[in-house]
């Protein structure tokens, strides 16, 4: 029996039955008010753009986002904030407006991307960070919005605790924000399991965080089946695939606080959002760059802004990526619109306010899974 065909304006909507949802969650994430135009920018920047050196044309910009439903006068917007909350840096070369990343824009992204990228720890850590803020402090006051990004959880209004990011790394970030008056780091060592999994059930509703990741389950594995089977997207379709996916993973997991295997649920919803994620990333993910580079090619390309790819984005979870597709990045390296890496110079800026409503920035590698810092410091 042949699929009624999809009536709607996505770019997905062509697509057959096995990738309806993702019209479907496309559809979604246009009609969502309000619509986070900043959230998304910053998605694209730190998966496709950053990896390519961090710059991208206005007009490239614009191009890319608006498939999401982003209009040239909500991509101006949001870009001229993020410009403003330290996250990009803006120049002209003639008559095209350039935006990069700012040194600090680059240290956020390249610590979320451990987040994202790297596998959830698999031995458990008996060594706890607590930190203790002062009495009084609510839900929406920054410093608790601040530790919750970072993955603390709260056992009480004023305690919160994570079991890998460690009191340099929770101190500096507070520090950095100027929000550590008054804030109390420790270490605690729990005794037992037990102990553990009761501070697990007190600090995070993992209920929410399963249904959470059930939902992006439910949205990209039928188009993850539909690939394993042989159906082919486009590359424009490619790109969308590949942004929706990691912009909805990432909404996640930067709240998890990536738990040790032996304190979550058995077959723990977010291992096996992990696992599709890699699966269908690496299926779209070299067509997805034949659209990045054929948007990108005409203005940041003549604006001497466009990289060839960094190897180290093939290594994205755990390094599924096909060998094609360096073989075709060392082609794409010669080309006219893929200039040199050049170090970048100037002036710190300050620390970037998050797009998704927190203030302020954390250090490469805070927080992240301890195998994954030692990784950011071999690359």
């Amino acid at each position: 029996m042949t699929p009624k065909r999809l009536s709607c304006n996505s770019v997905l909507c062509h697509l057959r039955w096995g990738v309806r949802a993702v019209a479907s969650a496309l559809r979604a994430f246009r009609q969502r008010r309000p619509l986070r135009g900043g959230s998304l920018l910053v998605t694209l920047f730190g998966d496709a753009v950053a990896p390519h050196g961090g710059s991208l044309a206005l007009g490239s910009l614009i191009a890319l986002a608006a498939p999401f439903g982003l209009t040239e006068r909500l991509v101006r917007t949001s870009a001229s904030r993020l410009t403003h909350d330290g996250w990009f840096h803006t120049r002209r070369i003639g008559r095209i407006s350039v935006y990069r990343l700012t040194p600090v824009g680059k240290a956020r992204s390249a610590d979320a991307a451990l987040r994202i990228y790297e596998p959830p720890p698999e031995l458990p850590h008996r060594t706890w960070t607590m930190v203790l803020m002062p009495a009084g402090l609510t839900i929406r006051d920054t410093p608790a919005r601040e530790l919750q990004w970072l993955g603390f959880g709260r056992m009480s209004p004023e305690v919160f605790v994570h079991p890998t990011c460690t009191p340099r790394e929770v101190t500096g970030h507070l520090q950095l924000l100027g929000l550590s008056a008054g804030a109390v780091v420790v270490q605690a060592a729990l005794q037992s399991r037990a102990d553990e999994q009761q501070l697990v059930q007190a600090s995070w509703n993992l209920a929410d965080f399963s249904e959470r990741y059930e939902r992006l389950l439910r949205t990209f594995g039928p188009i993850d089946e539909a690939l394993a089977q042989g159906q082919a997207l486009s590359p424009a379709d490619s790109f969308v695939v590949r942004t929706l996916l990691v912009h909805e993973y990432r909404r996640i997991v930067l709240r998890d606080p990536r738990l040790p295997t032996a304190l979550l649920p058995d077959d723990w919803a977010g291992g096996r959002a992990y696992t599709l994620c890699q699966s269908l990333y690496a299926r779209v993910f070299a067509a997805s760059e034949t659209h990045l580079h054929s948007v990108v090619s005409d203005a940041t390309g003549s604006a001497g802004a466009w990289h060839a790819l960094d190897a180290s984005a093939l290594g994205r979870f755990g390094g599924v990526l096909p060998q094609e597709l360096l073989e075709r990045e060392v082609v794409a390296a010669t080309a006219p619109h893929a200039t040199p890496r050049r170090r970048s110079r100037g002036t710190q800026p300050r620390a970037p306010r998050s797009p998704e409503g927190s203030a302020g920035s954390r250090p490469m590698g805070a927080c992240a899974p301890r195998s994954s810092r030692r990784a950011t410091r071999d690359r």
